[in-house]
């Protein structure tokens, strides 16, 4: 009697974990995710016209940290919001006649937020399409002259502080069954302003404008928990 009791409790402390563990919450059924981000966005500059100093600005990148939030609408699809920091170089170029050429940069900050759908597509990979928002306090209000003097040629900044992109890409799900993910992505992304762009006034009077293309890609990679 006593092994017979003995046996029915066991059989139900054993039914109670097989019922708890089925009922525990599986990783891709969680309602929130959580993460921080890591990644590069690259700027093209637009094809400069002939000046007398070949000025022109090159392309360049940016490097970002940022934080985000995910929530899952369902097994497939789901909605994220990101905050990031960015740091990036505004390069320039520039010769004058036989002089040695001249390359000069300034440092840039800025924040944007990300606002994403993302849906599965198999089991390692998303599809993801968005909006980007950002916001570059102060960032064109500059001017100077082209060979440290003003009356060769000076520049001044004219882009705006705000810009909102719209871009699409996917990612690779390294690891899709833990509860800790690592989702390398490519993005390709469209600016509805130009991130930077300013006018230059070569002497004795030719007036241009420089810029960097709408089009930008991104690269980078999602640690989420």
């Amino acid at each position: 009697m006593k092994n017979l009791k003995l046996k029915m409790l066991t059989a139900a402390i054993t039914l109670t974990a097989i019922s708890a563990s089925a009922q525990e919450e599986k990783p891709e059924q969680k309602k929130w995710n959580f993460g921080f981000h890591l990644g590069s966005d690259q700027y093209f500059a637009s094809k400069p016209k002939p000046n007398p100093h070949n000025y022109k600005f090159e392309n360049t990148n940016s490097y970002k940290l940022g934080v985000f939030t995910e929530r899952n609408l369902n097994e497939k699809e789901s909605i994220l919001i990101g905050f990031n920091y960015n740091v990036y170089w505004l390069k320039s170029y520039s010769q004058y006649n036989n002089y040695y050429p001249s390359s000069t940069s300034s440092i840039n900050w800025f924040a944007d937020l990300d606002l994403q759908y993302n849906r599965n597509i198999g089991n390692n990979f998303r599809y993801f399409a968005g909006a980007n928002i950002s916001f570059q306090r102060g960032h064109s209000n500059y001017s100077g002259g082209g060979l440290g003097r003003e009356d060769i040629f000076k520049t001044e900044g004219k882009a705006t502080d705000f810009n909102l992109g719209l871009n699409t890409g996917i990612k690779y799900v390294l690891n899709p069954k833990s509860k800790f993910k690592i989702e390398p992505y490519a993005m390709i992304g469209i600016n509805a302003f130009k991130k930077d762009k300013e006018e230059s006034i070569f002497y004795p009077n030719i007036q241009q404008e420089n810029s960097l293309s709408n089009f930008q890609t991104r690269f980078g990679i999602n640690f989420k928990f």
